[in-house]
């Protein structure tokens, strides 16, 4: 499945987030509204985002259209262009490589500091999972926040199957109420950051075609914090007193859902 989302306008601005197109997605729907994170970009990266988006139509409509893009590598900056480091990351079915995932991973393992991440479905496989563990151990502060209410029941019972394990690592879990949140980044140690289409979920890591940018730039990150700090506003913390009091039935749920995991 094609889970890229992404806006090229005149080959000079792109938009690159969660965000969907549709009537459903206006906040009228049992949901509420939905928070979404979306990054405007300007310069040579579009050229890149460009030839994301052609070698998919290329594929469907077999042709061979080409960028429109203006920028090249001898394109001259002057003093008043603000230039910020990023980087594409896409991945796919058809690529040897789990490149988004593993983008991910190296991130995580790489932290010194924190972790905060916000994805709609936290379905992490057993690398994630591990991986998040390790740097929970290592003194790393992790906060994720995940969706209070579900678009899809299956999948928030499997998001909350791993709640317990995380909360046994000290990691702090935040449910958000402010609507449905459909935000999907990672930050870590408040110096790089991505954003994207990918969810922490199986779909996103082996299934999907996906696509990430990868923030160098201090300014950009703290941004990204920023907004991450203001959802933690409308966010509530879940407690190990909390989790350990579900009824048998929501366990229940919780253990059969988990062995979908895979599929979901």
């Amino acid at each position: 499945r094609n889970h890229r989302k992404l806006t090229i306008i005149d080959g000079e601005i792109a938009y690159i987030g969660g965000f969907n197109i549709g009537k459903e997605y206006l906040g009228e729907s049992r949901l509420g509204k939905w928070r979404d994170t979306a990054l405007r970009l300007k310069g040579e990266i579009v050229h890149e985002f460009e030839k994301e988006f052609f070698s998919s139509w290329n594929f469907v409509i077999h042709s061979r259209k080409t960028t429109s893009s203006p920028y090249s590598l001898t394109h001259i900056y002057t003093p008043s262009e603000k230039r910020h480091s990023a980087q594409l990351v896409s991945s796919g079915p058809n690529f040897q490589l789990r490149t988004v995932r593993d983008n991910l991973l190296r991130m995580i393992t790489e932290a010194k500091q924190n972790i905060y991440i916000e994805t709609p479905y936290f379905i992490p496989d057993d690398l994630i999972l591990s991986a998040l563990k390790i740097a929970a151990t290592s003194g790393v502060k992790i906060k994720i926040i995940i969706p209070n209410i579900a678009d899809h029941p299956f999948v928030y019972w499997v998001n909350q199957s791993y709640i317990g394990e995380l909360l046994e690592y000290g990691i702090s879990c935040y449910r958000y109420s402010d609507g449905f949140i459909h935000s999907k980044f990672l930050i870590v140690d408040d110096g790089i950051a991505t954003l994207g289409t990918t969810n922490f979920d199986y779909r996103s890591f082996y299934d999907n075609f996906e696509l990430n940018i990868n923030l160098y730039s201090n300014s950009e990150v703290a941004k990204l914090r920023n907004i991450f700090i203001d959802d933690l506003k409308h966010s509530t913390l879940i407690t190990h007193e909390e989790y350990i009091k579900r009824n048998n039935f929501t366990k229940f749920k919780e253990s059969i859902f988990r062995l979908l995991a895979p599929m979901l």
